[in-house]
């Protein structure tokens, strides 16, 4: 996963930081490589959120074909 890449190259960063280096541009790097996954991981989850939740779906859509059978066959029943 990504997300394991980036906090393996932070740990690093931050070793080679207090053992006196400059990375100042590294983390520079980094910073947008953290704003582009958090982008990702947002994005990823709120369509996750706005589509519902599996078993969300699968109870709205199984009552929209129960009561769609149930309205046919009262048309058709009653002779509408």
């Amino acid at each position: 996963m990504e997300l394991q890449g980036l906090i393996r190259q932070s740990e690093k960063l931050i070793k080679r930081g207090t053992d006196g280096e400059d990375i100042s541009g590294e983390l520079e790097l980094l910073q947008d490589s953290v704003t582009a996954l958090s982008q990702q991981v947002l994005k990823r989850e709120w369509d996750r959120v706005k589509d519902g939740e599996a078993t969300f779906q699968l109870t709205k859509y199984g009552l929209v074909m129960i009561v769609g059978f149930a309205l046919l066959k009262w048309a058709y029943g009653s002779g509408i």
